[in-house]
């Protein structure tokens, strides 16, 4: 028999070691008290949004470098994309239609390329049927701290079975969705990704997801930035931080990282710093890459355009803005 064949007395005996490690990661959860996130001391779960294309992964990643902290390696979404915890709370859907949705639509999802994606790399479907009927009957008491049981009893058992007490969730919508996750967990952190929408545009129609010309992708990341200025506008300004990719990656590297490593109360900032420096370039922005998919006559007028957005949505006072234009342009 080759060495690396397993005997049925070998099966048995990594059966028992599984059952056993199940058993343990169980009891940590039930140790981990969710009502901990209603503790001004103890850190939540870390939101990072933006409006998709615009560097959210980028700084999801960022935070998987501290051991105590874990990313998430799929967008949830069912927490924030068609309004999500916003829809229960606003009364547009019971608790048990929520979780019928989660179900049938976020649960098993597919990229592009046919990659699986969703909660169904978390957990197994009787665990998401159990956390929805434990949803149902705690909703009538606390329906925000229900919610927050619901996502942790989904997302804790992945993030302390890789020995983090924390983790980090990337669906860009977390950032039109800010204030309503910051009233479900009270002690969470959102981050808001902001990215020139020229950048953003160029590289969302190059995706099969998206609008696929570039009006109709500047009408959707407008309208996008202008939910998120809304939802940040009104969460908790101290658990809150809107960064602008270039910043991070350029313009003011150490001031940003300083900033957002404060905001998640990072426990091992070093090493996320050293992940920092020797890992995110400068090419991580990849400013001004809108220009390479354009020629000379389709760059002027897709440059009106964008600066006309602009101008539109400062002269409304959103706050949240990309850096000016001609900054970005400085850049290139």
């Amino acid at each position: 028999m080759p060495n690396d064949t397993v005997t049925s007395d070998g099966w048995a005996e990594r059966a028992k070691t599984l059952e056993a490690e199940v058993r343990r990661l169980r009891a940590q959860l039930a140790r981990y008290n969710v009502t901990a996130d209603h503790d001004i001391n103890h850190p939540g779960p870390i939101f990072v949004g933006g409006t998709g294309r615009s560097g959210t992964w980028v700084v999801g990643r960022l935070f998987n470098h501290d051991p105590d902290i874990v990313t998430i390696p799929t967008e949830l979404r069912f927490h924030a994309s068609d309004a999500g915890f916003r829809d229960v709370l606003g009364g547009e859907e019971t608790p048990q239609e929520f979780g019928e949705r989660v179900r049938d639509r976020w649960y098993d999802i597919r990229g592009a390329s046919g990659s699986v994606k969703g909660l169904c790399l978390l957990v197994a479907r009787h665990e998401l049927n159990l956390a929805t009927k434990e949803l149902v009957r705690l909703a009538d008491d606390d329906l925000p701290r229900a919610l927050a049981t619901y996502m942790r009893q989904l997302v804790d058992p992945y993030a302390l079975g890789r020995g983090a007490t924390r983790w980090v969730e990337t669906t860009p919508d977390n950032a039109s969705q800010a204030d309503t996750l910051h009233r479900v967990f009270p002690q969470s952190r959102v981050v808001h990704v902001v990215r020139d929408g020229r950048d953003v545009a160029a590289s969302t129609i190059k995706r099969s997801w998206g609008p696929s010309t570039w009006d109709e992708t500047f009408d959707w990341w407008e309208k996008r930035m202008r939910a998120a200025d809304v939802a940040t506008g009104r969460a908790d300004p101290t658990r809150m931080l809107t960064i602008r990719l270039e910043d991070l990656v350029l313009r003011e590297r150490e001031k940003t990282l300083n900033s957002l490593l404060e905001l998640v109360l990072a426990t091992k900032p070093d090493l996320v710093r050293r992940y920092f420096e020797s890992s995110m370039t400068t090419d991580d922005a990849n400013v001004g890459r809108w220009r390479d998919d354009t020629d000379r006559d389709d760059s002027v007028r897709i440059d009106k355009e964008y600066r006309k957005r602009y101008r539109s949505m400062s002269d409304d006072g959103v706050s949240c803005l990309p850096i000016p234009p001609d900054a970005a342009d400085a850049l290139r």
